[in-house]
């Protein structure tokens, strides 16, 4: 029998590689002036726009390539945000679908991770037999995670008294 895969759900987790020569500290200094510039520019989902930055430009680059190069998935960038979350905040619960406009509406999802923090990113999804399932990822700097963008998500949390701030991408898969 010839296997035909009918639709697939996928996480895929990878720590960006120290000799990358990404500096998460200006990453960081970044998305805070830029979600400081553009706050009057959220959208509903709680995201700021975000400009060109060459480390945020590195990790893109980077994310395309390994999803390429590794499981064979063209992707293509459609948008770039900033996601900030307060001390004491549950960031909201999306997904990033619009079935009114599947040519604006993302395949996947990425978000990378500029914190350390003992809050998680917890994804909530169904499969061909079950309901309700969640997986939860803890936060750790340097983090990468990419999953389709049907996949409704949140950050549970923040207890640290800190604001932490995440780098979203949605992609396109060119097939």
């Amino acid at each position: 029998m010839k296997k035909v895969t009918l639709s697939e759900t996928a996480l895929f987790v990878k720590m960006v590689p120290d000799l990358s020569g990404i500096n998460n500290e200006e990453i960081k200094k970044f998305s805070i002036k830029q979600i400081a510039e553009h706050s009057d520019k959220i959208d509903n989902y709680g995201e700021y726009p975000c400009s060109f930055n060459k480390h945020t430009s590195w990790l893109s680059w980077f994310i395309k390539n390994e999803m390429d190069a590794y499981h064979e998935i063209n992707i293509e960038q459609l948008s770039e945000h900033l996601l900030k979350q307060d001390h004491n905040e549950i960031t909201l619960k999306r997904k990033h679908i619009d079935f009114f406009s599947p040519k604006n509406t993302p395949d996947f999802t990425s978000i990378y991770f500029m914190d350390d923090a003992s809050n998680k990113l917890v994804l909530e999804f169904n499969d061909h037999k079950y309901r309700n399932l969640s997986w939860e990822i803890p936060i750790e700097k340097g983090k990468c995670v990419v999953f389709n963008s049907d996949v409704s998500f949140y950050f549970s949390k923040n207890i640290d008294k800190k604001i932490l701030t995440h780098y979203v991408i949605k992609w396109h898969h060119l097939k």
